[in-house]
């Protein structure tokens, strides 16, 4: 595969990044054995070839893993920079040892033999807390495997070679769901796109609903006071008191809705947190941004009808009373 026009590197790979993988229970050298149950687990990968380079990962310490490390050699694994900072603070995890199992035959030792940076193997919010950890497919052959090419030609030029060099491997292996990474994310983030752009509907409907509705009561408000907005100028109250007084009014209504409404949101972000990439249910930030937007909008709201009431001619008024 990696002869084929345009391809830079060609891998193998259990589980890669976005898709799939399994988990072991693990013991770093050196740690107290926790009681049954309670063993550290970690999220396992068989790879070969050049899977790091493939999907576009740096090897941090260590070496990649060779065609010698194999069965009969001695038992090796790449880890996370997470993990190694985790179990081996303030050391170099290379060469460090780590008691695992990954078939039947009972937990072995493995040496590190290098660290790469931390990679979403689960989707765009999966479980990351756990440690991740890689064994070389020399070492243990898994018929379950998707292949990773890294490329500048088009992927259809690659579809029929990759199913020529498949069949002359076993023809009756089918090569099925061929895609780029670019299109995998995208159908990780199908749904949250989905849901995002869902909820700002909502939002937007429900932030004009607030602000029409804000707007409907000041401007009620104004036209109720009429009469005594007009005997207020015709006694010399000044056109940009008047506006004060209404917007004061208004204010006091934007200031409990803000409160009441920032109160209940924070009440049910745990309801949306599922939702939610790396964004705390409770950023004081998301608040700040939020609120400054509906309390500028409801001002805007205020001041419109406050400048109109404003503009009330006294004579007018009082002719008409």
């Amino acid at each position: 595969m990696r002869a084929l026009p345009g391809v830079q590197h060609a891998a193998v790979a259990s589980g890669p990044p976005l898709l799939t993988g399994w988990q072991s229970g693990f013991l770093p050298e050196g740690m107290e054995e926790p009681a049954p149950g309670l063993l550290p687990s970690i999220d396992m990968n068989v790879i070969g070839g050049d899977y790091f380079e493939a999907i576009g990962t740096p090897l941090l310490r260590g070496r990649a893993f060779t065609p010698q490390d194999t069965k009969d050699a001695p038992l090796v694994i790449i880890i996370d920079q997470a993990t190694a900072q985790r179990f081996f603070p303030g050391q170099d995890a290379v060469g460090k040892r780590v008691r695992m199992q990954t078939d039947n035959d009972g937990y072995k030792w493995r040496e590190i033999v290098g660290v790469v940076p931390q990679l979403k193997l689960y989707g765009y919010n999966g479980e990351t807390a756990l440690a991740q950890g890689y064994i070389p497919q020399t070492e243990h052959p898994n018929t379950g495997l998707t292949i990773l090419l890294r490329t500048s030609a088009p992927i259809g030029s690659l579809e029929r070679p990759l199913r020529q060099i498949v069949a002359s491997l076993d023809p009756a292996q089918p090569v099925f769901d061929l895609k780029t990474m670019q299109e995998r994310v995208a159908e990780t983030w199908s749904t949250p796109r989905l849901m995002a752009f869902l909820l700002g509907a909502f939002a937007l409907l429900a932030l004009s609903l607030a602000v029409v509705g804000i707007y409907g009561v000041m401007a009620y408000n104004g036209q109720r006071r009429i009469r005594e907005i007009g005997v207020r100028l015709a006694l010399g109250a000044r056109r940009r008191q008047i506006v004060s007084m209404m917007l004061r009014q208004g204010g006091r209504l934007l200031g409990i809705g803000l409160l009441v409404g920032l109160a209940g949101a924070f009440g049910l972000s745990r309801v949306i947190r599922s939702l939610l990439f790396e964004v705390n249910a409770g950023d004081p930030a998301t608040y700040l941004t939020v609120g400054l937007l509906l309390a500028t909008t409801a001002a805007v709201a205020c001041w419109i009808p406050a400048r109109r009431a404003s503009r009330v001619d006294p004579m007018i008024t009082l002719r008409a009373e």
